[in-house]
């Protein structure tokens, strides 16, 4: 996120799904290919319940918006598949006391908060569970 243009990476992600649109047609195939919206992670976003935002954070709110505004779009427009992956909402919860967005700290590798960037090996077995269960139930077989 830190290094990425959206522009370019909306450009990016067009090809790609032109890409697998044109081989489909070469080889009278149909696939299947969806792009996954990327989490708010506490490296790039501060959320509400998360308490005082610390001092020269770099928040990166709206670039993660806009990327995923990219990816939902791109997957409505390619119509290569009707089922996208969702990992948009991991890693975050809404507190039932306050009624705010925060982060499940635990669920992220790093110790300082502000450097929270990549989930624990167990959390991200449960995403691979998600990307085996979408393979089982929306890609075609051969």
């Amino acid at each position: 996120v830190k290094h990425t243009d959206v522009a370019d990476f909306k450009e990016d992600m067009k090809e790609w799904a032109l890409f697998i649109k044109d081989l489909d047609r070469k080889n009278k195939t149909k696939s299947s290919l969806v792009f996954a919206q990327i989490p708010r992670v506490p490296a790039h976003v501060w959320m509400s319940g998360d308490g005082p935002k610390p001092t020269n954070f770099q928040d990166r709110s709206e670039k993660v918006s806009k990327i995923n505004r990219v990816i939902q779009d791109v997957n409505r427009k390619s119509k290569l598949n009707k089922n996208p992956i969702s990992f948009f909402n991991d890693g975050r919860r809404k507190n039932a006391k306050t009624g705010k967005e925060e982060h499940v700290w635990h669920l992220f590798r790093e110790d300082k908060k502000t450097e929270k960037l990549h989930f624990t090996d167990l959390h991200r077995q449960g995403m691979l569970k998600r990307i085996e269960k979408y393979w089982l139930l929306s890609c075609p077989t051969s």
